[in-house]
């Protein structure tokens, strides 16, 4: 695209109107399309598959000699087709707006890599839920076997919508705060 992060977000440059990826170069052609050009983007939901998962990993560990979380995950066909069902609506729309040209998301079908940015909002490894035999964290976020344990944040959620969490983890926040001072304090144990 002919612009490199820390300023990736200044406006898209068309491949070939750069004499550079930086410097005089890439600055000229900046200003030349900084208002002439826009991205269209698009979001959509993960959903929770057996085969994402976390785990401890077999090799790498911290500087303690602890294992490292190891995150197993990848795009199924579900959300392979959501991406190329949103590149045809993204050319429906450059194409009414008159574009002069429409670049596709060269990565749509790629592998789901941690070096890319891709999403922030992969969650899940502590899955709040009803049942011990299907969640780690029951509705107040307090471990089911671990009852002095609670699991505050995004790793609750099975998956995301494509909206900031972050209200809704204030939110499991002040519901497990809650339970932990008005239920489990008064009464330590299991509060489902």
């Amino acid at each position: 695209m002919g612009c490199k992060m820390p300023v990736a977000s200044f406006g898209v440059i068309p491949p070939g109107e750069a004499e550079s990826d930086w410097g005089s170069g890439w600055k000229k052609a900046a200003l030349t399309w900084h208002d002439r050009s826009a991205a269209i983007s698009s979001e959509a939901e993960h959903l929770a598959y057996r085969q994402n998962y976390m785990d401890l990993d077999p090799t790498y560990t911290d500087k303690y000699g602890d294992p490292l979380i190891r995150l197993t995950l990848d795009w199924t066909p579900h959300e392979r087709a959501q991406g190329a069902m949103m590149a045809k609506i993204h050319a429906q729309i450059a194409k009414a707006m008159n574009a002069r040209l429409a670049l596709p998301n060269s990565r749509l079908l790629e592998r789901y890599m941690v070096t890319h940015y891709q999403s922030t909002h992969v969650n899940g490894g502590a899955i709040m839920g009803s049942s011990p035999d299907r969640s780690v964290v029951n509705p107040w976020l307090q471990h089911w076997k671990v009852p002095n344990l609670w699991v505050v944040g995004a790793s609750a959620f099975p998956q995301n919508g494509s909206g900031n969490p972050t209200l809704t983890i204030l939110a499991l926040t002040l519901r497990a705060a809650d339970g932990l001072v008005d239920r489990y304090l008064k009464r330590p144990g299991g509060i489902a």
